[in-house]
């Protein structure tokens, strides 16, 4: 599979690929292009990519098609969503505390375009 994040994979394909697969995929776009932050960027990608192929949660999806709607590519979209993943991770690993989901999505659904372009999130 030639993953672009530009271009979302079709969610039953995606799944469908070995989770190694996936990660090939995502990890060979981001040494191609020379992406910052490497393998972790890929992982964070796939991350993504698995929780809107398996609409979990539903704010993942609805927030990209959003985020594009307000003129950010697709890429810049998951990036955003990424940042914002990354924060609440960096959180159960300094607090110990469980991945807060309700926060996760209160934070997805307030991102806008506006305010990644600022840089206001992640």
């Amino acid at each position: 599979m030639n993953y672009d994040p530009n271009n979302a994979p079709d969610p039953l394909a995606w799944l469908d690929l070995d989770e190694s697969e996936r990660m090939f995929a995502v990890q060979a776009y981001v040494r191609t292009f020379r992406i910052p932050g490497g393998p972790m960027h890929a992982n964070m990608l796939m991350i993504v990519e698995n929780q809107i192929a398996e609409r979990n949660p539903v704010a993942t999806g609805a927030t990209v098609v959003r985020l594009i709607g307000e003129g950010l590519s697709r890429y810049d979209a998951l990036k955003c969503v990424v940042a914002i993943l990354s924060v609440e991770v960096y959180r159960v690993l300094t607090t110990k505390k469980p991945f807060d989901a309700k926060r996760y999505a209160v934070d997805l659904k307030s991102a806008t375009a506006a305010r990644w372009r600022a840089g206001e999130i992640g």
